[in-house]
């Protein structure tokens, strides 16, 4: 039998308001593409990477401003995007447990995040309780990528849309 400690540490999970949202929220709708993809009811997640998404042209720079301020204020140095891809869910669609692999930090920016949309949940690997962060539409929610997530079912009549994106954040060594 293997024996193990489990220790807690804190950790860097960040709610961000981005302050483009409003004024690009319509465009990255529009430029959205995809298909139904296992319970989800719309995402590009599995398309391949050269395919054209005009929402991320809409969103790419203002983005790379915005998670520049996030990571300088978690005390990086540096960050860069690893992939971008959309979701939609519509009434009862929903993602499983899941991580995030080679990438330090996944995030979650909430297009449309309508009352009675469930916002993400996560799981407390050691207690097993249901957690999750307060969240508006227009916010980032930014977590180490080994955080066990899901987004639950929809039980809402209205659509959440997310746009989700893996980074890796760097740092100097202190002298």
């Amino acid at each position: 039998m293997i024996t193990y400690e489990i220790k807690v540490l804190n950790c860097q999970a960040v709610v961000s308001n981005f302050k483009n949202h409003n004024e690009l929220k319509k465009q990255i709708l529009d430029g959205l593409v995809g298909s139904p993809f296992m319970n989800v009811s719309l995402t590009d997640w599995n398309l391949p990477r050269d395919t054209e998404r005009p929402y991320i042209q809409t969103l790419i720079e203002p983005l790379k401003q915005h998670m520049s301020e996030v990571y300088s204020a978690l005390g990086y140095t540096a960050f860069g995007f690893v992939n971008i891809w959309a979701q939609q869910y519509e009434q009862n669609s929903t993602h499983e447990w899941h991580t995030h692999d080679s990438c330090n930090f996944t995030n979650i920016y909430y297009v449309e995040l309508p009352e009675g949309t469930p916002t993400t949940e996560f799981i407390d690997p050691v207690t097993k309780n249901i957690l999750s962060f307060k969240t508006s539409e227009g916010d980032i929610l930014t977590i180490p990528s080994t955080f066990i997530h899901r987004s639950p079912p929809n039980p809402s009549k209205n659509r959440k849309t997310i746009i989700s994106f893996n980074t890796n954040a760097y740092c100097s060594v202190p002298e």
